[in-house]
């Protein structure tokens, strides 16, 4: 939404883990959504992280904290399944023309 892109929700609780992994091989921009709740990890409740990677020898997940600091141990799809509701997939290549948002110019680009 921040960029003007195109975004697909997918709920882990009956998501593949191949939709995942596709995503982010083929370079493409995907964050996730936490429930609340106790949460392992290192997780915050109700919270977005950016999926920064996956790591094909641990089969793990590699998680960034927006807030820049306290990022999440990589975790697997189970984990993910168990501390997470959705993650969303956005394609972050392509042209996004200017917006004119409350007065401020906002320019996007790749």
């Amino acid at each position: 939404q921040v960029l003007g892109r195109n975004a697909t929700d997918y709920w882990f609780n009956n998501t593949p883990k191949q939709t995942l992994i596709n995503a982010i091989q083929s370079g493409k921009s995907v964050t996730l959504g936490t429930k609340n709740g106790a949460l392992g990890g290192g997780l915050v409740q109700g919270h977005a992280y950016m999926v920064k990677g996956y790591d094909a020898a641990t089969d793990r997940f590699i998680l960034h904290n927006p807030w820049g600091t306290s990022h999440p141990t990589p975790l697997n799809y189970t984990q993910l399944q168990q501390f997470c509701s959705v993650f969303v997939v956005a394609t972050p290549t392509g042209t996004t023309p200017a917006a004119q948002l409350k007065g401020c110019l906002l320019y996007t680009s790749d």
